[in-house]
């Protein structure tokens, strides 16, 4: 049997940015992958600027479609566009960034097998034993990237919580003109926000090098309200930018809510499989690669036996966790506030608020999170709710 010191299941951003950093400290890393790059990645493409400030060096300007400097919201038949005055994200084709970074991993000195899935994990006495399509392998460490529909966390490390996945969907549309520079956000204006995980219809789309991928998300709407409102996002890109053609839709699970449970004896759960997602706008690859850093380090003093494994926990909720609480008490306000209001009062009245769009422009950054953005509607809420009655 082959013996590893960390085996990483999943080479997606999370479980390849993990692989890298431990291959480039010197530790002996097995990634697997249970597909091989590139493959098909339903996503719509955007990666915040605080996802990139997590990648040293960042990415290369190759697989960069579109900086974003703006945002355009959109209701029904009005639209607004706020210039943000900064880069507050690119987009990217995910089939070519998930094999950037497995290909990083594996020039760091990561062992890189594709096309070989992960059936099973059990404990040892001195690790843990994975059990492949291609045979068995050792490691001391086990970090499980598998994404958010993986059954290798839920056996490990125990259930999700009920009702915390959300569904997404995603088109991506060719065009005829000119895509911009602008993230599109549209306001469905759903005030039903219920449960502890509420994450109401939201859709969002990107630009990129001569199409646009439409995306809609939402854990309390049915399968026909999601078809429907991707339906009017389409019609809307259509209308603006020409449609030549399009691609089918496809479907993708968002976890809500982060595991309860993200260790146990030599196992770390990281990025979607451990449920770091942010509940404000339904992006992962932020805590992905924050997530894979932290485990990293955890794993680091665990060997050194200055720590135990059991502190990957604690350094996630202290810099996820803590601060994904701020976006879940955000989004079902914002949500819940644009289904009362007049949309287009508030949009017009939005613009006016530079200090507001400064610091949303600041947090896609990374330079804070979101928590002076959820004070800054509170102090700014009578305004904003009156003015748009």
């Amino acid at each position: 049997m082959d013996r590893y010191e960390v085996i990483v299941a999943g080479s997606g951003p999370s479980g390849s940015q993990a692989a890298r950093l431990c291959a480039d400290h010197g530790m002996e890393v097995l990634l697997l992958e249970r597909a091989s790059h590139p493959r098909p990645k339903c996503c719509a493409g955007g990666m915040l600027e605080r996802s990139l400030n997590q990648l040293e060096g960042g990415i290369p300007s190759r697989l960069i479609e579109r900086e974003l400097d703006s945002v355009t919201l959109v209701n029904q038949n009005e639209r607004a566009t706020y210039d943000l005055r900064k880069r507050i994200g690119v987009t990217v084709r995910r089939e070519e960034l998930d094999a950037h970074l497995a290909r990083e991993a594996e020039r760091c000195g990561a062992a890189l097998l594709e096309n070989t899935p992960v059936v099973s994990a059990e404990h040892l006495p001195d690790g843990i034993e994975v059990e492949t399509d291609r045979g068995k392998f050792h490691g001391r460490f086990l970090i499980i990237a598998e994404g958010a529909k993986g059954s290798l966390s839920n056996s490990l490390l125990g259930p999700r919580e009920k009702d915390a996945m959300a569904v997404g969907l995603a088109k991506e549309c060719e065009v005829e003109s000119p895509t911009g520079s602008s993230l599109i956000i549209y306001l469905f204006g759903n005030s039903r926000s219920r449960g502890p995980h509420a994450f109401p219809l939201n859709g969002a789309a990107f630009p990129l090098k001569g199409a646009i991928t439409a995306s809609v998300v939402s854990n309390q709407s049915s399968k026909n309200q999601l078809l429907a409102a991707l339906d009017l996002m389409v019609a809307d890109i259509n209308n603006n930018f020409g449609i030549k053609n399009r691609r089918d839709t496809c479907a993708h699970p968002i976890p809500l809510a982060p595991r309860k449970k993200l260790c146990s004896k030599g196992v770390l759960a990281v990025g979607d499989a451990a449920g770091l997602v942010s509940p404000f706008s339904g992006e992962g690859l932020t805590y992905a690669f924050k997530s894979a850093r932290l485990a990293f380090e955890a794993i680091d003093r665990a060997m050194e036996g200055t720590e135990t494994l059991m502190s990957y926990q604690a350094m996630c909720n202290s810099e996820i966790i803590f601060h994904m609480k701020a976006a879940r008490f955000l989004s079902p306000i914002l949500h819940w506030f644009t289904g009362l209001t007049d949309m287009g009062a508030l949009m017009r009245t939005f613009g006016e608020e530079d200090e507001l769009l400064e610091r949303i422009a600041t947090a896609a950054t990374g330079e804070y999170d979101w928590r002076p953005v959820l004070s800054k509607v509170i102090t700014r809420f009578p305004r904003l709710f009156f003015s748009s009655l």
